[in-house]
């Protein structure tokens, strides 16, 4: 871990698994930017606790787009992840999880609100 690396955002979830029905408390993770060693671009570390393996270091130009090119990346493996292997659902009610991506979830919102 680097010295000024923190949580900058999380998500809990619970995934099942779709083959065999086997439960996991899943947390999506996403850690401060941070300058590389050379100090001339920055990266995030995203991390999917709950699955081995799934930590990712995603860089940018500055820590702006390190950070939006993290929460892009954590999208895509979210995504990946649920045409695979798991469903998601919201930990509180158990609701089916559809994306990370909120904006997603408000255009949907809205568009059912249309009809």
């Amino acid at each position: 871990m680097l010295k000024n690396d923190y949580i900058i955002a999380e998500r809990d979830i619970v995934a099942i698994e779709k083959k065999f029905g086997y439960k996991k408390d899943i947390t999506i993770k996403i850690f401060s930017p941070q300058p590389t060693k050379d100090g001339k671009d920055c990266f995030c570390r995203i991390c999917f606790d709950g699955i081995e393996g799934e930590s990712y270091n995603v860089g940018g130009a500055d820590s702006l787009q390190a950070l939006s090119l993290a929460i892009s990346k954590t999208k895509l493996r979210f995504d990946a992840l649920q045409n695979g292997k798991y469903d998601f659902f919201w930990p509180a009610d158990g609701s089916l999880m559809e994306s990370v991506d909120y904006d997603f979830m408000v255009k949907k919102f809205q568009h059912q609100q249309k009809k």
